[in-house]
């Protein structure tokens, strides 16, 4: 049967460098244990949302509902988890709920993975604050926009992640428990020790997420109709109009502008996010769903910076060995984009609304 536990992280004073600004988090120096207990628990609740795992800055007075840990913890882990462990041969990161036959196999090192959305289980990454423009080392869209072709009747999810340096920065060490997709069940990784021992899994990626409300994501049709994915359309004339959040010159006149909000995902990242619903889109007369389309992230009074030296690929994995769509950035004009391909949907032909 799942145990509850609990442990605290004393915090520190921590040096945080976000490009070329710098602060210090000021926090509280001392944390006591947390009480113990015993039995299951968790669940998911409408109303308990994601921990923030990773660290996040947040730029120009900008906010994120956070879950809070009682007084004086970084976290408080009480509720259910599962079992994980490190495969000797592959290396891989493994994990099984305990309530199922053969879970945990002997003769492995455990650790303890506390599932995200148990009401039990709360714990926060660190979250800074920035007056100043932050400028983002490397920026990460998501990866099946990279390497789908999507339908003109899918349902695309548009991710957008800015991470700047910020080092000394703590967070909590995610492991993936199961599923895929909606289905996905992430947890943070503890030891499978007593509740006494301090928490022995500090995580510091250096970096973290850019959040500022100034943002906006562009969907723009660039061809009137489905045109060929072995032949994009020649962009060379486009002007960013910074003031509509929108390029001009494109023949195609279908154009979205979207406020991009952020969300904290399963992992623990805060990260912008949309759900483009393209079989909803509506569309200018005569234009087909199907064909080039270009996705654009930016930010008014470039709240988030890109320089020459922002990289299109995350600062925790490797880049994509293949993709069919690559990422640009337009440094003039402070934004990045993508192109990418829609195909027409089965036994519809090109679709318009």
């Amino acid at each position: 049967m799942s145990q509850r536990t609990s442990y605290a992280f004393i915090r520190y004073g921590l040096l945080v460098v976000l490009g070329a600004a710098a602060l210090i988090i000021c926090v509280p120096a001392e944390a006591g244990y947390g009480p113990g207990g015993g039995g299951g628990g968790g669940g998911e609740v409408e109303t308990t949302g994601n921990n923030l795992s990773y660290p996040v800055v947040l730029v120009g007075g900008a906010t994120l509902s956070l879950r809070e840990p009682p007084t004086g913890f970084d976290y408080s882990l009480l509720g259910t988890y599962w079992y994980g462990w490190i495969d000797g041969t592959t290396l891989e990161q493994l994990a099984c709920d305990p309530l199922t036959s053969g879970c945990p196999p002997p003769g492995v090192e455990l650790s303890r993975i506390y599932l995200q959305k148990d009401p039990l289980s709360v714990w926060q990454a660190a979250h800074m604050d920035s007056a100043a423009p932050v400028t983002a080392a490397y920026l990460d869209w998501s990866d099946n926009l990279e390497s789908t072709v999507w339908s003109s009747s899918s349902v695309v999810r548009v991710e957008t992640v800015p991470f700047a340096v910020a080092t000394g920065a703590l967070g909590f060490q995610m492991w993936w428990a199961s599923g895929k997709g909606v289905d996905e069940v992430w947890g943070a990784r503890a030891p499978d020790a007593d509740p006494a021992v301090p928490y022995s899994y500090p995580f510091s990626p250096n970096y973290a997420t850019v959040y500022s409300t100034n943002a906006w994501l562009t969907l723009q049709k660039l061809e009137a109709g489905g045109g060929s994915q072995s032949a994009p359309p020649d962009t060379s004339g486009y002007v960013w109009n910074p003031a509509a959040h929108k390029w001009d010159n494109v023949a195609g006149q279908t154009t979205r502008v979207e406020p991009y909000t952020a969300e904290i995902n399963v992992s623990g990242k805060a990260i912008y996010g949309f759900n483009w619903n393209v079989k909803r889109q509506v569309m200018t007369t005569g234009e087909t769903k199907d064909g080039w389309w270009r996705l654009t992230f930016s930010t008014s009074a470039n709240t988030i910076v890109f320089d020459g030296n922002t990289v299109d690929t995350p600062p925790d994995t490797l880049p994509l060995a293949e993709y069919m769509f690559r990422p640009q950035f337009d440094y003039t004009n402070n934004l990045t984009y993508i192109d990418i391909f829609l195909k027409a949907a089965k036994g519809g032909g090109s679709s318009r609304r």
